[in-house]
């Protein structure tokens, strides 16, 4: 008996159609992949900086951007005090407060603009008026039941309701502080 074979013929159009097709849907589910995917590292001027939080999420906080750039890349800026206070959260607030040095010290020298960054603890509740200014007031989960990252005169004032939104608020502090641009 003998075997029948079926052949199937493809032209070359539709083979090239058909490679052209994976390849699209290929990309499609590579870039929708990478879109959930926590962005924490970016190139920042030939650096590459690490964050705690993930740079989208983060950048979804509310934030006066025209205001904090003012405030910290006024040309006649000489030094800057990150404001805290003795709480349960001070581990946090060390971590945080670091980051933002850091950062924010290193933005500073990179553009030429030599300013002292300092930390000052303060007793809870403080008045801001008593605060040196320009001041970033970090308020930590402990003292807040909010996330904002808000400007009032010559402060930043960044809280967190947890540590994880107080994480998110420093880094959108920092997106904006630093101009980082991402997609």
């Amino acid at each position: 008996m003998a075997e029948e074979r079926i052949k199937i013929k493809i032209s070359r159009n539709l083979a090239i159609f058909l490679a052209l097709f994976l390849i699209i849907i290929f990309v499609i589910v590579y870039f929708k992949i990478s879109e959930y995917k926590p962005l924490t590292t970016i190139n920042y001027k030939g650096l590459v900086l690490q964050f705690r939080a993930d740079l989208r999420e983060a950048n979804k906080i509310e934030a006066d951007e025209e205001a904090i750039r003012k405030i910290l890349w006024d040309k006649n800026i000489k030094n800057v005090t990150i404001v805290f206070t003795n709480s349960s959260d001070l581990e946090l607030l060390g971590v945080e407060s670091f980051e933002i040095a850091y950062k924010l010290r290193l933005a500073y020298l990179l553009e030429g603009y030599d300013v002292e960054i300092k930390g000052k603890d303060f007793n809870y509740p403080f008045s801001f008026e008593s605060l040196p200014k320009p001041s970033i007031v970090l308020i930590p989960p402990s003292l807040s039941n909010e996330t904002f990252v808000k400007v009032e005169d010559s402060l930043i004032i960044i809280s967190g309701k947890d540590k994880k939104d107080f994480d998110l608020a420093t880094v959108k502090f920092l997106i904006v502080a630093l101009g980082l641009k991402f997609s």
